[in-house]
């Protein structure tokens, strides 16, 4: 039997196969692009958590600012990202609202840019209006910057709360510019962390954003948070923080009207104009249930087309027990 023989190209086609090498095609297929233009990614887990601080912040934005335009109104976070300090301002219209943010102990300040509707939206309502948002976008005069100082306030603090788990910052607004080539207190090349957030309701579509540059605080993210003690303990959280963070929780709400027992088979003969026989009286006040735990004692009446429940008696959180204490909400 005659063996067949491999030819020079066949052998190197085997040996390419032994020593790992790929395709041409493939070669490149894991290389990823370099941008030289972003700065690079903040340490693993770092971005994350601030994200998740940048949301609690618009959450908490939304009630101060609340208080300050005597209006409901809605307050999100957009996105969070890495930029440089030139790309940041490049992206800036021109004229923007602008404001320089003093963040003590950091050596370089924040910058506050709102959109000019939220801006006039905003002095109409402070003013005693509805909130028209209508204006020419121009520099603010120093009579309606110091009518937005609350609201300013407001949002660098919610700022400076999200790094004080690493550092605690003090902010101040150091001076209002329309003209965004005028932010030169941070290098071109500097990295900023710039989150932006957009309105709701108020100023429906309306955006702010608060940039921050990291050299400052990049020393601090390399460490573990702050702690009160030497161990592991972390700070406790108060009683009114864990309530002023869960305020806008959406809970659901049910009323009781009776019950009845029956059995299957009764439950599978009922029919059309049946009539069930209620364990409660109606002399008695029903329940107001909520997320499914009896709350409040109470009863129905009638408000034009709806029904509507009026709360009587508070129940005890242990017991179905009616308690002495009255909370009547309306008449």
């Amino acid at each position: 039997m005659t063996e067949a023989q491999l030819s020079t190209r066949e052998i190197d086609k085997l040996l390419t196969v032994f020593k790992g090498k790929r395709r041409k095609s493939d070669q490149y297929a894991d290389v990823s692009s370099l941008d030289l233009n972003r700065p690079a990614p903040l340490p693993k887990g770092i971005f994350e958590t601030l994200q998740v601080r940048h949301e609690q912040a618009a959450r908490s934005m939304r009630v101060g600012l609340r208080e300050v335009l005597r209006r409901d109104l809605g307050v999100r976070l957009v996105q969070l990202e890495l930029d440089r300090f030139a790309s940041f301002k490049e992206g800036l219209a021109d004229p923007s609202c602008g404001f320089v943010v003093e963040m003590l102990p950091l050596r370089q300040p924040g910058y506050l840019v709102l959109d000019y509707p939220f801006v006039f939206a905003a002095l109409d309502r402070i003013l005693g209006g509805q909130g028209s948002m209508e204006g020419e976008a121009r520099e603010l005069t120093s009579t309606e910057t110091s009518v937005l100082t609350e609201l300013l306030s407001v949002i660098i603090n919610e700022q400076a709360t999200v790094w004080s788990r690493w550092l605690k910052l003090t902010p101040r607004v150091l001076r209002s510019t329309s003209v965004p080539r005028f932010f030169r207190e941070a290098r071109a090349d500097d990295p900023v962390l710039v989150a932006t957030y957009a309105m709701g309701d108020f100023a429906d579509g309306a955006q702010l954003r608060f940039a921050l540059p990291l050299p400052g605080l990049e020393p601090h993210l390399q460490c573990a948070p702050k702690q009160e003690h030497e161990g592991t303990r972390t700070l406790p959280v108060s009683r009114d923080a864990v309530l002023h963070a869960l305020q806008d929780v959406t809970l659901n709400l049910s009323v009781r009207l009776g019950g009845a027992a029956l059995s299957v088979n009764d439950v599978l003969e009922l029919a059309l104009g049946d009539v069930l026989v209620l364990d409660s009286s109606p002399s008695r006040p029903i329940q107001l249930l909520v997320e499914g735990l009896p709350r409040f004692d109470g009863w129905l009446h009638r408000q034009g087309a709806h029904l509507v429940f009026r709360v009587g008696t508070e129940l005890e959180a242990t017991s179905d027990e009616a308690s002495p204490k009255e909370t009547e909400l309306c008449r």
